[in-house]
């Protein structure tokens, strides 16, 4: 499950790759979720 905690580490261990990993990261999850 995706939580904010996890999109902050995200962030944080990867600032320059970030918006595209969570971009992918969350059309994935719609995907699965529907």
């Amino acid at each position: 499950m995706i939580t904010q905690e996890i999109i902050q580490n995200v962030i944080n261990k990867y600032p320059g790759f970030s918006e595209y990993l969570l971009r992918n990261i969350l059309k994935r999850y719609s995907k699965a979720k529907k």
